[in-house]
């Protein structure tokens, strides 16, 4: 997965430098655009540095994606990376995945979906949800959730194939999220957000 790999710099970065940060943005080579940020999250194996990531290319076709990264998931014994791995995966067409946008009203925008997952660097793993970025989608749904300027918190669940009682899970700031992530959706020519 080149487009995450590209990035990969850019999420050690984010996850060493604090456990919870505003969300940053920036462009790529050949019209790929990337917002992220970084938080703590909860795993069966403990605490663990987390990234969410929002991509998007330009041109036709232009697609658009929301990966949340875990670190250190390489030496994690009791959450079931592997069925997640790959195109053939056993966990890739179940909804094991749920992210949740809740703004300062208390009114939420949810998406339960299943995801495609890699190890994007050694120890890192990532779980990819991607779409055409002109169609309505989940993708598009959630990146226009997130970039709401009365967004309060965004949360990331994803629960273990074999034990529904093993998830990971990471609730991350929106702090600085409407303008990276409407920043980077432009690259997509999807329309900014607004407050609902």
């Amino acid at each position: 997965m080149k487009k995450i790999i590209s990035t990969t710099g850019l999420l050690l970065l984010l996850a060493a430098t604090s456990l919870a940060q505003d969300w940053k943005s920036h462009s790529e080579p050949y019209g790929l655009r990337t917002a992220q940020v970084a938080a703590e999250g909860i795993t069966p194996d403990g605490a663990a540095h987390t990234t969410l990531t929002i991509q998007c290319a330009s041109g036709k076709g232009a697609m658009a994606s929301i990966i949340y990264s875990v670190i250190g998931a390489d030496k994690m014994k009791r959450f079931r990376f592997e069925d997640f791995e790959g195109p053939d995966a056993v966990a890739a067409s179940k909804k094991l995945t749920t992210i949740q946008v809740v703004y300062s009203t208390g009114e939420a925008v949810s998406e339960k979906t299943q995801v495609s997952g890699s190890f994007s660097d050694s120890d890192t793993f990532a779980f990819e949800l991607s779409a055409q970025a002109k169609l309505a989608s989940e993708v598009t749904r959630l990146t226009t959730a997130m970039a709401a300027p009365n967004a309060a918190k965004i949360i990331v669940t994803v629960q273990d194939n074999k034990n529904p009682q093993h998830t990971l899970q990471t609730e991350f700031p929106v702090g600085g999220a409407t303008s990276a992530v409407n920043e980077t959706m432009k690259g997509c020519n999807a329309p900014p957000a607004r407050k609902r």
